[in-house]
């Protein structure tokens, strides 16, 4: 068996559900998941042991399913965040990916939303860069694209998601001090105005990924 969280689940026919999964072997899978009375229900924030039977056209089947840790009493923002996370798990990690890191990544962010809210920002940006590390999508984060120079301190820089850190403005692209930027790198956010632009740089950043496929969690922020 190995453990798994519900990232988001539709109809499919009565009492039954078409659920992508976030799994600790397989990565990101999709289900077939058909709810009953004496079965464990199978709910969004909480952690599962599972074992899984193949199914046709990368849909799998669930043998044995068994509740491991709740973290269903979310609420406000917190809640609006785990929805954002699963969101983005879902839109940006491919099915059936091997995603071994990002599994614990998204339970400590998840522990950490539940437990410490104080630490939420903190929380998404460390998951965020988690999964831009997964995607294999992160430029050098330690000199500038055309100079090949070490990033200056007290120098702006503005970013290029398919290359990396600029000194010349690009339109639209988020300007971050070439200190901040060697803190992201360390993911140290103890500077309020470090997490500050990287929430800004996280945002365009997944926003050029996703394309047309907006993020549409993020208009719960927008409606508290």
């Amino acid at each position: 068996m190995q453990q798994a969280v519900l990232l988001h689940s539709r109809p499919y026919r009565e009492n039954s559900f078409i659920c992508d999964l976030l799994t600790e072997e397989d990565g990101r899978i999709s289900i077939f998941y058909r709810k009953s009375k004496n079965a464990e229900p199978l709910t969004l924030f909480n952690v599962y042991w599972i074992s899984l039977a193949g199914g046709q056209n990368e849909l799998y089947f669930i043998r044995q399913l068994e509740l491991k840790e709740r973290f269903d009493n979310l609420t406000a923002e917190v809640l609006y965040s785990a929805l954002y996370i699963n969101e983005i798990t879902c839109k940006l990690l491919a099915k059936v990916a091997t995603t071994q890191a990002i599994f614990p990544a998204y339970i400590e962010c998840l522990s950490t939303l539940s437990c410490t809210p104080s630490s939420l920002q903190t929380a998404l940006r460390n998951y965020e860069l988690e999964v831009l590390s997964e995607l294999g999508v992160i430029p050098d984060f330690a000199a500038d694209v055309e100079s090949q120079q070490s990033l200056r301190d007290d120098q702006l820089y503005y970013f290029d998601h398919t290359a990396g850190w600029f000194r010349q403005a690009k339109l639209g692209a988020p300007a971050v001090l070439g200190k901040h930027i060697k803190q992201i790198a360390l993911r140290d956010f103890s500077d309020p105005q470090c997490l500050r632009s990287t929430k800004v740089l996280m945002r365009w950043w997944i926003e050029q990924l996703v394309g047309k496929n907006r993020i549409k969690s993020r208009d719960l922020f927008k409606r508290k």
